[in-house]
């Protein structure tokens, strides 16, 4: 009977494995985000870390919102998970404290899945947060994106009794590549509505605004880019010119207060020169 019940738990395990295979497979494949969201939520499912959670950028002050075809209206990522509407707004009215929290500071410093668990935080607006909402825990996965942005998907459970380091020790690789996949179909979704009365900008001058915050040269961020020098000259004039800026470094300081452009190590006005 014992042989029989082990030959049964391993089947099932592959069982599950393969489940959680062609669920990254149809990552691959192009479609709605709406759909990629359900996509994720079935993962999460199988590895028991339910509730999915995206940041399309770790340095923006709101949650990512797409277009929604079907409805004709602007959605939110966070109420296609399953998550409060309300977080939505609770995120945007408390970003700074948020995004200074360990588990979205780490993204920036590793490309690997981590686990947290909030009784292992310091008292913070976000552990707070994260336990109103009964947040026992969960996965991250960093994602790095054009620009020197950095992105974010996670997957958390309210069950104390999963064992999220078993999780992440099994389940590791796959969660990296399907945060990676899902990001790939975030990131057309979001900008194709992400220019407001908040973010002004386009990709390009915040992906130029960007580099020239580490202290590029025209020349140098044109080579990244795969663009020419004036092209580069030109999208960085557009950007001082539509955050109402005296200069380069005015821009890149005025983006990074609304969560554009993220300075690394605090950049310098004579490294901006």
């Amino acid at each position: 009977m014992a042989l029989h019940n082990n030959l049964v738990r391993h089947d099932g395990l592959a069982r599950n494995d393969k489940d959680l295979q062609n669920c990254l497979d149809r990552l691959s494949a192009p479609m709605e985000l709406s759909e990629a969201a359900k996509t994720l939520i079935s993962i999460g499912d199988h590895v028991g870390l339910p509730l999915p959670c995206c940041l399309h950028d770790i340095t923006a002050s709101a949650l990512p919102e797409f277009y929604n075809p079907q409805e004709n209206t602007p959605s939110s990522l966070t109420s296609e998970f399953g998550w409060d509407p309300k977080l939505a707004d609770l995120w945007r009215h408390m970003a700074t404290d948020f995004l200074n929290a360990p588990v979205i500071s780490h993204c920036s410093t590793t490309t690997r899945p981590f686990k947290w668990e909030t009784c292992e935080l310091s008292e913070s607006d976000f552990s707070e947060t994260m336990r109103a909402y009964g947040v026992y825990g969960g996965v991250c996965v960093p994602v790095h994106l054009p620009g020197s942005r950095v992105g974010a998907v996670g997957w958390v459970t309210r069950d104390s009794n999963v064992s999220i380091r078993n999780v992440l020790q099994r389940h590791a690789n796959l969660l990296q590549m399907s945060a990676i996949r899902f990001m790939d179909a975030v990131l057309p979704a979001v900008s194709n509505g992400a220019q407001s009365a908040d973010n002004p900008l386009t990709k390009r001058e915040i992906e130029c605004l960007t580099l020239a915050a580490q202290g590029k040269t025209h020349r140098e961020i044109g080579a990244l880019l795969g663009r020419s020098a004036t092209t580069v000259r030109f999208h960085l004039d557009r950007a001082i010119e539509k955050l109402d800026a005296v200069n380069k470094v005015h821009a890149v300081a005025i983006a990074s207060s609304l969560g554009l452009v993220r300075i690394p190590f605090a950049a310098t006005y004579k490294t901006l020169q």
